[in-house]
């Protein structure tokens, strides 16, 4: 049933199959609506709280105020991806540096490389 038919039927009556309490029907209208989103059937319960009057003025003036927290957000998203580009150029550049070569340690060539089967002096 398509909401617009749901809301057309329940404009006489409280429940689906009209009855004075809920039924399987109910439940399943329910949640193929809603599904498992309770956080949704929780806002959904909190707006209807609230007269369509209301709605309708909190809708008028609610732009101003999440315009102004998405340019917030989009201020702070910008902010990081500067500060993400400058770590990945500092990163770029030390690779691009020539590695220093470290010292060579001196090798030994006062004494002869033993031979095998020799034995060595300590």
């Amino acid at each position: 049933m398509s909401l617009a038919d749901l809301n057309a039927k329940l404009r006489g009556q409280s429940y689906v199959e009209g009855g004075v309490a809920p039924t399987a029907a109910d439940a399943k209208e329910f949640a193929d609506i809603f599904g498992n989103n309770e956080n949704v059937v929780a806002w959904v319960s909190r707006m209807a709280s609230y007269y369509a009057v209301e709605r309708k003025e909190l809708a008028a003036q609610q732009p101003k105020k999440a315009e102004k927290a998405d340019k917030k957000k989009d201020d702070k998203k910008a902010d990081k991806k500067k500060d993400e580009k400058k770590a990945d150029k500092k990163k770029d550049e030390k690779k691009e540096q020539p590695k220093k070569d470290a010292p060579k340690k001196e090798e030994k060539k006062d004494a002869p490389a033993p031979v095998a089967g020799e034995l060595t002096e300590k």
